[in-house]
């Protein structure tokens, strides 16, 4: 018997203990009753006590045993199978009251879930967006990076070049009547520097002339860096800029 069933006889007891005559079911409840069992309730004395006696019998007879008793009291005492009946009828009724009301929590409950999940999904997307943006940003930085590494690098070794009569040739008269400044950064002994006012005639072919001594001087060591650096001292940006450019 199945446990609606021994609730709705728990339900009826009370009903079924005042009203139920046992004696009159004998002959109904043989497929669930053996005969060691009828003679059992036979040799109780009280009908209330025969009743209850039934009563605990029937829920462990297996899962026809509610049946057959409900057909057995239709035969003999049919109101007591409407009482059953009725019990059975009210007590689903509840069961599916229960079962909407638990259904209706499970969906409220997915709704919630699906409308997190939603929640969540944004985010996700909110932060994938965020994840990207990042990650170009660090790609142009790191792109960035390696450029300036390289122009830094490419940098170092211009400044490291060593001059040529070539640039010279090319920022002399840029410098012309910063000569004499351009000899002293150059670090050109000051006799020599004042001796190239007589033995040129014109600022130009003095400004050739400290450079030239310049690199007669430091050779190896008159680099583009240290030329570059005293004539931005000097203020001539126009010869550092084709410099730069050559």
């Amino acid at each position: 018997m199945d446990d609606r069933h021994r609730k709705i006889l728990l339900t009826c007891w009370k009903k079924l203990r005042k009203d139920l005559e046992p004696k009159k079911l004998y002959p109904y409840l043989t497929e669930v009753l053996n005969y060691s069992d009828i003679e059992e309730l036979k040799a109780i004395s009280l009908r209330e006590d025969c009743v209850d006696k039934l009563l605990e019998q029937l829920p462990r007879k297996g899962p026809k045993a509610f049946g057959i008793f409900v057909k057995a009291l239709q035969e003999t005492q049919a109101h007591l199978a409407t009482t059953l009946r009725d019990a059975e009828v009210e007590m689903m009724s509840e069961e599916l009251t229960v079962e909407r009301a638990s259904s209706a929590k499970r969906r409220n409950e997915a709704d919630q879930v699906k409308a997190a999940l939603k929640q969540e999904q944004k985010k996700h997307e909110v932060t994938q967006k965020k994840l990207g943006e990042i990650t170009s940003r660090y790609e142009a930085l790191m792109t960035e990076n390696e450029k300036y590494e390289t122009d830094a690098f490419d940098n170092t070794q211009w400044r490291h070049t060593r001059v040529t009569e070539i640039h010279i040739l090319s920022i002399y008269k840029d410098v012309s009547e910063l000569w004499r400044e351009l000899g002293t950064l150059l670090e050109l002994p000051p006799a020599e520097v004042r001796n190239l006012e007589n033995d040129c005639s014109s600022c130009s072919e003095r400004a050739w002339k400290v450079m030239e001594r310049w690199l007669q001087v430091k050779g190896s060591r008159a680099t583009l860096g240290i030329l570059t650096d005293a004539l931005e001292e000097i203020g001539v940006r126009s010869a550092v800029e084709i410099l730069m450019g050559m």
